[in-house]
């Protein structure tokens, strides 16, 4: 098994719904600055699009919003299929658990444990 921890930045705005067999799902996207940098000097930055169910999407869906920081631990799963003669290959990342990541705005706040998973 193939596993992933990150800490970034929500990108946009979390998918919420309930599939028709009741179970909760959030997809987002996280922002995660490389160390690359473009022709002006900026840091380029990676995206994943990531998903969670159950009670992890639930809990994400209710805590964390669009430009919020985030830690992540997912698993990774490939996958490939067939388009008009052509292999695809994709990566899923499924959310095992997060985090909150202590804002760097007030360096006197206590860290609580408030993972979920």
């Amino acid at each position: 098994m193939q596993n992933l921890t990150l800490i970034g930045i929500i990108s946009k705005d979390t998918e919420y719904r309930m599939t028709e067999k009741g179970d909760a799902m959030v997809r987002l996207t996280v922002r995660v600055p490389s160390n690359r940098k473009d022709e002006q000097g900026r840091r380029i930055s990676d995206f994943f699009d990531m998903t969670a169910w159950s009670k992890t999407a639930m809990f994400i869906q209710e805590y964390f919003k669009k430009d919020m920081p985030i830690a992540i631990q997912a698993t990774i799963q490939n996958h490939k299929y067939e388009k008009q003669g052509i292999t695809v290959y994709t990566n899923n990342f499924l959310i095992n658990k997060v985090d909150f990541v202590p804002s760097q705005k007030n360096e006197n706040s206590t860290t609580t444990n408030n993972s979920f998973d």
